[in-house]
């Protein structure tokens, strides 16, 4: 199955959900902007290019969603459908490498130069 812009959105959407209800409220906040940015830009293949190797940037590295650890010291709260952070955590790692694979997979399909981390995105 081809990727698609919707599955790149439920990826968004699923991981903004996810971290909002955990309390990791800045990048709930950073994830809800990205998602808003992607219904103004999805016909433009460029700016989808951009919008994916922003997203695939930040799946990785330091401070970013991959970088998140939910626990009691960061004020983080555990989803009402998980037993315990060490479950928040799990699940956030999942839906992060989720984003992260569906970023490459689409990036590669529509074409989009190659991802790297040697180049920082904009935004």
């Amino acid at each position: 199955m081809k990727p698609s812009i919707e599955q790149y959105e439920l990826a968004l959407v699923a991981l903004r959900d996810f971290l909002k209800a955990s309390g990791a409220n800045a990048w709930a906040q950073r994830l809800a902007l990205w998602v808003t940015d992607l219904h103004t830009i999805s016909r433009d293949t460029s700016a989808l290019c951009n919008h994916l190797h922003r997203s695939w940037f930040a799946t990785g590295g330091m401070g970013s969603l991959g970088d998140i650890t939910l626990c009691e010291e960061n004020r983080n709260t555990i989803p009402p459908h998980l037993a315990s952070f060490d479950e928040a955590n799990q699940s956030r790692r999942a839906l992060v490498e989720t984003l992260f694979l569906v970023t490459r997979a689409l990036s590669a399909e529509l074409g989009c130069p190659p991802l790297s981390r040697l180049n920082r995105p904009v935004g």
